[in-house]
């Protein structure tokens, strides 16, 4: 092993073992990825940010300008481990802003979110990292909102993971403006108030589809270091029996 207590690696090592120096890139990989999203999506002020398009034009809006705002219900007394609708509740986004699985479904035929919907957590525990952290929908007819998430349904020539990504970086809007001790909310009027500046479709797509490659790198890394991390686990349990 390297004398400084420091480094996780050994001097030595089985061709392919490179699960801390995987981690490392994988964390430089995110600061890459955030000084991007940060150059390429303008402040709260009047700052015009880095552009894929120079004739493109970028304007502010609210969000109650540019998407469809709809609160979900309660859903509790029709829950199941498996059903034919997946219930999008607060377990239902990652703090990186992917959606995950909530693990609760229904049967019962509710209005379904569409594909390319925004779904956003509305409540959160005290200084918690979801408040306001959103998610897109990618399919029709599969998912039913529950109950503290909201969706935002994106007008036409609005790219529904530019939004997204957009309203990710800017949680510290989100955290100032929910209300509550031991629980914080968010508002119908907080969420709709959020500024954004946006240019057009074409521009929009180009910064979305730039951050979704970010995203795929991403999770093949972590894929990978899983594997890596087992597989090393493995080996030990097995060369220490």
């Amino acid at each position: 092993m390297t004398k400084s207590n420091d480094k996780k690696v050994p001097a030595l090592r089985f061709k392919g073992f490179t699960d801390d120096w995987e981690q490392r890139k994988l964390e430089q990989l995110k600061l890459l990825k955030r000084m991007i999203s940060l150059s390429i999506y303008p402040n709260f002020n009047d700052r015009i940010p880095i552009k894929f398009n120079l004739n493109s034009t970028w304007n502010k809006k609210k969000l109650k300008n540019i998407t469809n705002y709809k609160n979900g219900t309660t859903h509790e007394q029709h829950q199941l481990l498996k059903g034919k609708f997946e219930l999008i509740n607060l377990n239902s986004i990652s703090k990186e802003g992917r959606l995950k699985s909530s693990g609760k479904y229904i049967n019962q035929q509710f209005p379904t979110l569409r594909k390319n919907d925004i779904v956003m957590i509305l409540s959160d525990i005290a200084h918690g990292q979801l408040i306001g952290t959103s998610a897109v929908i990618p399919t029709n007819n599969k998912y039913i909102l529950n109950q503290r998430v909201a969706s935002l349904s994106p007008n036409e020539n609005l790219n529904a993971v530019f939004i997204s990504k957009y309203i990710n970086l800017k949680q510290r809007y989100f955290k100032k403006m929910a209300a509550g001790m031991s629980q914080i909310n968010l508002s119908k009027k907080d969420v709709e108030d959020f500024k954004l500046w946006v240019p057009n479709f074409k521009e929009q797509t180009k910064i979305a589809n730039l951050l979704i490659n970010f995203d795929l790198i991403e999770k093949n890394k972590n894929k990978k270091i899983s594997y890596l991390l087992n597989l090393k686990k493995f080996l030990l349990q097995s060369l220490f029996l």
